[in-house]
């Protein structure tokens, strides 16, 4: 358990730096485009990574699993990006990323996981504190209610994708090696963000004419840590890792954003975040140290 925490604390820290540095490519290009292109690098690379040190794929039936399970992950990128275009991204970072109290729930229902009840007092404290870290009392009272309806909703999807996501991704691990679960994993990613692409009309191509050095530059640095990211998340798995324990403290990846936010682009924190932040901090390591 304690290689997988490790794992799952990694992931956790390039979760966050990830969010951080895909804002500023994700403001150039259209973010279907934009997940496509991350898709397809990290699914090139790990094809490589497989064919290095051929991980035989023998088990034909539950690649439904990891394919499923990247075809949700890239619907709650989608559904989030739609929350944040319309309503506050602290707010909607909060909901989306509370998808670990259903992962618990199903887990602990479907999959008899034994969690203890100061577990559940980490997770529900963790997720409060995501809430505070993202609070700016003077942006929620200028809130509009119309904003708020349709944005709501694509907040909760992301959260339902995300849980989706975090499920097939864990149980596709007890099948397979985490570089054939990543590669399968972003196949079903590029199936995903193709259909979207037909349906909504949106052309890849003509984004690619416009990018310059500095664009690619910044693409780079997003894929290098979604890269990391994902193979740090199937390993936490992979080494043992309960989903309870990982998706809560991988989803504590804003202390990450909000930590670089606040040191280079220099972003004020109110006394109320700076306390979640540090609580955050403290309910992390406390779940990991009652994990062990």
């Amino acid at each position: 358990m304690t290689e997988a925490l490790i794992y799952a604390i990694l992931a956790l820290f390039i979760f966050g730096t990830y969010d951080y540095l895909v804002v500023k490519p994700a403001r150039r290009i259209p973010v279907i485009p934009l997940a496509l292109y991350l898709s397809l690098g990290q699914f090139l690379i790990f094809f490589v990574l497989f064919l290095l040190f051929w991980t035989h794929i023998s088990l034909w039936w539950e690649l439904i699993y990891p394919i499923f399970a990247g075809i949700f992950g890239v619907t709650g990128i989608i559904f989030f990006s739609k929350s944040v275009q319309t309503w506050l991204a602290g707010i909607s970072s909060s909901i989306a990323n509370a998808y670990p109290l259903i992962t618990i729930f199903v887990w602990a229902l479907i999959f008899k996981e034994q969690i203890v009840n100061m577990q559940y007092v980490f997770f529900i404290s963790i997720i409060l504190w995501i809430f505070f870290l993202s609070f700016q009392l003077s942006e929620i009272k200028s809130l509009k209610l119309s904003q708020c309806k349709s944005s709501l909703g694509f907040a909760f999807w992301a959260m339902l994708a995300w849980a989706g996501f975090t499920v097939l991704f864990s149980v596709s691990t007890e099948y397979y090696w985490a570089i054939n679960t990543v590669l399968i994993a972003e196949f079903g990613n590029i199936l995903a963000l193709s259909l979207l692409l037909i349906i909504t009309k949106q052309s890849v191509i003509k984004h690619l004419q416009v990018i310059d050095k500095k664009i690619v530059l910044d693409v780079g640095k997003v894929l290098i840590c979604s890269l990391f990211w994902v193979y740090f998340f199937a390993k936490a798995f992979e080494t043992g890792g309960t989903i309870s324990v990982v998706s809560a403290i991988t989803a504590s990846s804003p202390i990450m954003t909000t930590l670089l936010a606040r040191i280079f682009l220099k972003e004020k924190l109110n006394v109320i975040q700076y306390w979640a932040m540090l609580l955050l901090i403290a309910w992390v390591s406390g779940l990991s140290y009652v994990s062990l």
